[in-house]
């Protein structure tokens, strides 16, 4: 009966140390990563892409906040920390944060394909106003539909013996609300799919009156970039099926709390993921986060500063040394051409 008691104990602890540890470093540089945002306005406020990504990190922090310091604790001692109301608190918050994701990565997507498909227009239908009235919606679905788990009838529990976040399915509104979420699951994945499906197959739209405003290589470069931040994006949607697909299944499949663990731990990787993609793939996020945190050793373009000014003097004494070859070359032909006129002179008098 010890020994029995001991493994599961140990067992907790492997599962609480699991969920920890990759719920807190996601969480941390999730952090880091908003605060690089928001400390440059100028570059990130004026692209609507990066105002819906903030809404995005807000719900994915929230997410993994409340597996870092409310599923880990409940896991060890093995009982909600706070009482039952306590963990139906937890259940709504949980919902909001993650009905308000489902919409905001449906409107990202849509987003994408403005960018991409649609350059033209893109500016004008993802102005300021409208990706504020995009957010007040995406939240708005977020909170009607994430507070329906405060109803006695409907609600999601953290159970600490399965170390995953799951539907009170002994509740009979569960049974709708489970295949409900993954209906708004499937949706948002199709607006996705079709997104990126035209992203990929249609040739983005060419740029007509822009041109006074956007020479060639401007234009090149600006697409590449709308290109680059949406194959960003689809690491984190396809993540985010995959996650999503097994949080509602693997239960049914199921009742082996280690593959509910397994659940769980698909589910931080889906929040989690996203700053480490944006750091890897997304240059302008990371030479601003190498910028602000690691100020003594890197400059603004992410390259380290020692390099930088050695590869300006290099640059420098190659444009003087060019500068002065041309400044010789011009003194000779003055000199040849000056000689040539004494010359023909010359025979002229001669003559």
């Amino acid at each position: 009966m010890n020994n029995s008691s001991t493994n599961e104990a140990w067992m907790d602890r492997i599962a609480a140390a699991t969920i920890a540890c990759l719920s807190l470093p996601a969480l941390a540089v999730y952090i880091l990563v908003v605060i690089v945002i928001a400390n440059n306005p100028q570059k990130f406020a004026n692209n609507s892409y990066y105002t819906l990504l903030l809404s995005l990190a807000l719900s994915d922090s929230i997410l993994l906040s409340l597996y870092c310091f409310y599923a880990v604790p409940c896991t060890l001692i093995q009982e909600n920390i706070f009482g039952a109301n306590f963990d139906i608190f937890i259940g709504v918050v949980f919902n909001i944060a993650y009905f308000s994701c489902l919409p905001c990565i449906a409107a990202i997507g849509v987003n994408r394909y403005f960018a991409v498909c649609q350059f033209v227009s893109y500016d004008s239908t993802f102005n300021r106003r409208n990706t504020r009235i995009v957010l007040a919606i995406v939240w708005a679905i977020g909170i009607i539909f994430g507070s329906g788990q405060a109803f006695p009838c409907c609600t999601l529990r953290f159970s600490y013996y399965n170390y995953s976040f799951a539907y009170d399915m002994t509740n009979w509104g569960n049974v709708y609300f489970q295949w409900f979420d993954r209906f708004l699951t499937v949706c948002s994945f199709f607006v996705i799919f079709f997104c990126y499906v035209a992203i990929i197959v249609k040739r983005p739209t060419k740029f007509g009156s822009t041109e006074n405003r956007l020479n060639t290589l401007q234009q090149t470069k600006r697409k590449n970039v709308e290109r680059n931040l949406a194959l960003q994006f689809g690491v984190i949607v396809l993540m985010l099926i995959f996650a999503g697909l097994s949080f509602t299944i693997v239960p049914e499949l199921t009742a082996n709390r280690w593959f509910m663990l397994v659940a769980s731990v698909l589910y931080i990787v889906n929040n989690g993921c996203g700053p480490f993609v944006y750091l890897i793939f997304n240059s302008t996020i990371r030479s601003h986060f190498l910028q602000l945190y690691c100020r003594s050793t890197i400059e603004a373009d992410g390259k380290p500063a020692g390099l930088m000014k050695l590869g300006a003097a290099v640059k420098i004494i190659n444009t003087a040394r060019r500068l002065s070859n041309k400044d010789n070359n011009k003194v000779k032909e003055l000199r040849a051409s000056r000689k040539n006129t004494t010359l023909t002179r010359r025979e002229t008098v001669i003559r």
